[in-house]
């Protein structure tokens, strides 16, 4: 055996000796183990940037990512090389509801929303009812991807004939039946967008900060405009999961997050589009790689005959991430690189183009939109063509 041989032998050995102390070390600690020194860490972060909101939300996250229930193996799917908790979105609307209780005890804490928009808790309804189907499938239940599609498209279904306000009204007439004693065609084109959004926020909910950093521009976004602090609260308890979230690793949203919180923007966003306060491109540019990805996978999919809800390793933020593990040797720091870089490319045209005023500029906003569109491909493409042989054999 040549003295390279030896070197590569001793390397793996060393290497499968760490995974092996890792693994002890996370059964006995729980899907997420953070120490004391990162709690430490994140208490001075988010007690320095949030005060007591921070502390309680970092409360929650941290007692979450130590329970064993609702467990992400990362032997499982995705780029996370650790065993985290699927929890995050559960702590989020846990630190929501306290929230609300601390507006009810200080009523100067709720503040008023802005004339002619509507209250966004109202919402809620409807996107716990979206997160249920969510949590059952973070829980392990055995939920196919026909069985939540049909579950969903029920609820919305049912939610937009009752109350019909929860739909983009600006479109009433637009397809006119009207025989039911509800304008059908709005209904089903209202419960395909979100349908279609829960289901392109859930697979962008593949990397550190992705779908968490876009939703956190997005509701900071809702509240410039609104003046409303319950977007305010939103945004904050956003904050602190996508801060726990890049810097450890240890606790992901789940699908609970990514269905309530992919819902709840669906209905936000018809509602300022309804109040005229956005513009339809606005809204795609600011949420532009979940509804770019989830069209170039159907499109990808059913070219090749394969059904649209399969699971794999193929989508952009995954290929990225190989990019980026390449450069740097924490596949924690490659995975965060990974979701904050998408994220960031996604929401910062959109933020420049608010601060500018021209979130109603159709023509400025679909300009901008096409650029991201071009851009995306372009970087799944480029990402595809230099992966290493063994991720593409992984991959096949």
């Amino acid at each position: 055996m040549s003295s390279t041989d030896k070197e590569i032998s001793a390397s793996e050995h060393f290497d499968n000796s760490i995974s092996a102390s890792t693994v002890d070390q996370v059964s006995e600690l729980g899907p997420a183990g953070l120490s004391g020194a990162q709690v430490a860490l994140l208490a001075l972060i988010l007690g320095g940037l949030l005060g007591i909101a921070g502390l309680t939300s970092l409360c929650l996250m941290v007692w979450f990512s130590h329970q064993r229930f609702g467990v992400d193996r990362s032997a499982k799917h995705g780029i996370s090389v650790k065993d985290t908790s699927r929890m995050g979105g559960v702590a989020i609307a846990l630190f929501l509801i306290l929230v609300w209780l601390a507006t009810i005890i200080f009523p100067a804490l709720a503040g008023d929303s802005k004339p002619g928009m509507t209250w966004g808790p109202s919402f809620l309804l409807l996107a716990g009812l979206l997160a249920g189907i969510g949590f059952l499938d973070d829980l392990g239940m055995p939920l196919t991807p026909v069985i939540r599609l049909l579950a969903s498209t029920l609820i919305l279904m049912v939610g937009f004939i009752f109350v019909p306000d929860w739909m983009p009204n600006q479109f009433l007439g637009f397809f006119g039946d009207t025989s039911l004693g509800f304008e059908v065609g709005l209904v089903a084109a209202s419960v395909f967008v979100c349908v279609g959004f829960i289901n392109a926020g859930n697979m962008a909910d593949g990397a550190n900060g992705l779908f968490s950093g876009i939703c956190l521009a997005f509701f900071v976004c809702v509240w410039f405009l609104t003046a409303d602090n319950f977007y305010f609260s939103m945004s904050l308890g956003l904050l602190s999961f996508f801060l726990i979230n890049v810097l450890t690793g240890r606790i992901i949203m789940g699908d609970f997050g990514a269905y309530g919180l992919s819902a709840l923007i669906a209905l936000v966003g018809f509602d300022l589009f309804d109040q005229g306060l956005v513009g339809l491109g606005f809204l795609a540019t600011l949420l532009s790689y979940p509804c770019v990805e989830i069209i170039r996978i159907f499109i990808v999919r059913i070219g090749k005959g394969e059904s649209p809800f399969r699971a794999d390793n193929q989508h952009s933020h995954n290929l990225l991430n190989e990019y980026f593990s390449n450069l740097v040797k924490s596949k924690t720091l490659a995975n965060s690189l990974t979701g904050v870089s998408i994220a960031a490319f996604s929401v910062i045209p959109a933020v420049v183009i608010l601060l500018q005023d021209g979130q109603r500029n159709e023509m400025l906003c679909g300009g901008v939109f096409g650029l991201q569109c071009l851009v995306f491909v372009l970087v799944h493409a480029v990402t595809n063509a230099f992966k290493p042989k063994h991720q593409a054999a992984i991959i096949r």
